[in-house]
């Protein structure tokens, strides 16, 4: 998880979107996601009522290790392939912006706008990760940001 490295064409910013978007996969900005129920369901055999708060905690779903092999390390094929079981998989578990009336509305302007500011960022920079170590086959559930050491340099020519 070292060094980020640019060079992408300008057909290849979909790299620099799958990193952005794993990245939030793997710290979800908005952890917990609050909703009330509309109608009269069950969950795990257990009724709930129309009106009822609902807590989704993203990370359970997106990290869920009982059902995602790659649940704790970076997996940008997520966001790459176009594997119908990685496609349904993301849709099911993935809720960065959250999801249905309350949605983000800048649920595509973020990653777009995100993703041409990284690329240009390392276009002709190397960007190095001080500290913290991280063991990337297992990436830790949270991340303090002001711990994060970046290193940004001139790439050779």
């Amino acid at each position: 998880m070292g060094e980020a490295k640019g060079g992408e064409g300008e057909n290849e910013k979909p790299l620099t979107r799958a990193v952005l978007l794993e990245s939030l996969r793997l710290w979800p900005t908005t952890p917990v996601i609050l909703r009330e129920s509309t109608d009269g369901t069950e969950i795990g055999g257990k009724a709930v009522q129309k009106g009822t708060g609902v807590a989704v905690f993203a990370p359970f779903f997106h990290r869920d290790g009982e059902k995602l092999a790659y649940a704790n390390r970076l997996n940008t094929d997520l966001w790459v392939e176009n594997d119908k079981d990685l496609v349904l998989e993301r849709e099911r578990a993935f809720v960065p912006f959250s999801a249905g009336p309350a949605m983000c509305p800048a649920h595509n302007l973020v990653p777009m706008v995100s993703s041409l500011v990284m690329c240009a960022i390392v276009k002709d920079r190397r960007i190095e990760l001080v500290k913290p170590t991280l063991d990337v086959e297992n990436l830790p559930g949270t991340l303090n940001n002001f711990d994060v050491v970046l290193r940004l340099s001139e790439r050779p020519s």
